[in-house]
């Protein structure tokens, strides 16, 4: 394995006997663009982008990559690093991305109310954020929440489909797609309607593990939880017609 520079962001060269041991390995996690693996570094994860039905490595679109190699030349706060790309032979496969032991998925957190609710506070101050670096992160779900269990920070995951400026995201989960057809584009206010609708999700509206189904169907009902302020009525009020959307955050309306 060799490291070497190339678009501006470290490379790293596997041979195919790298590359067919590293997968030859149960993956830490498995999603529908390929596998993250653990490496010999307890501080980095490999993701490789395989081919679902032949199982063999595939070139990294170049829209992803575009994106990859800003957040690299960036480094924004709050968002799992860039370490390098990966290639084999001449392709480009995947990417090393920073990784921290002492992290945990929202999901797996099992979390109190009142910690939720600082987790869902500090997360929309992050999106906020992001919204001033011109990134849409878009598929805003507990597995792709961090919280480190030492600092208290949060971090968000699966960096690679996100939008950054020009470049778009590649797959349009389905609320996010049903927000953009309505609303005409996928920007800083699709941030806080999906964090919105996580929100009520977590805090168990409109009823107890609810699906982001449950919650858009009660939203577009006028079905509103009794956890909010007339503030927050009036920005569910306005997510009905995702085009009337006011794209503020609902989360600093709990009532705590």
């Amino acid at each position: 394995m060799i490291y070497k520079t190339t678009n501006h962001i470290p490379n790293l060269q596997l041979t195919l006997d790298d590359y067919f041991n590293l997968r030859s390995k149960e993956a830490f996690k498995q999603g529908g663009e390929g596998a993250i693996y653990k490496t010999d570094n307890p501080n980095s994860l490999y993701k490789l982008f395989i081919d679902q039905k032949t199982g063999l490595y595939i070139d990294m679109p170049s829209n992803k990559l575009e994106k990859l190699v800003y957040l690299y030349n960036t480094n924004p706060k709050n968002m799992i690093k860039v370490l390098s790309t990966i290639s084999v032979n001449d392709s480009i496969i995947g990417y090393e991305m920073s990784y921290d032991v002492a992290t945990i998925t929202f999901t797996d957190a099992m979390l109190d109310y009142d910690e939720k609710l600082e987790v869902l506070s500090q997360t929309a101050k992050v999106l906020q954020y992001f919204a001033t670096m011109d990134i849409t992160y878009g598929d805003i779900k507990g597995n792709n929440i961090l919280i480190n269990y030492r600092t208290g920070e949060v971090e968000f995951c699966d960096i690679d489909n996100i939008r950054i400026g020009r470049y778009p995201i590649d797959l349009v989960v389905k609320y996010l797609h049903h927000f953009s057809t309505k609303y005409g584009k996928i920007n800083s206010v699709a941030d806080a309607y999906m964090h919105n609708i996580f929100t009520l999700q977590q805090l168990d509206f409109p009823f107890f593990q609810p699906t982001y189904a449950n919650v858009v169907e009660a939203i577009e009902m006028g079905v509103f939880p009794d956890i909010t302020s007339n503030k927050a009525i009036e920005i569910l009020e306005s997510m009905k017609k995702p085009e009337n959307f006011t794209g503020e955050y609902v989360i600093e309306y709990i009532k705590k």
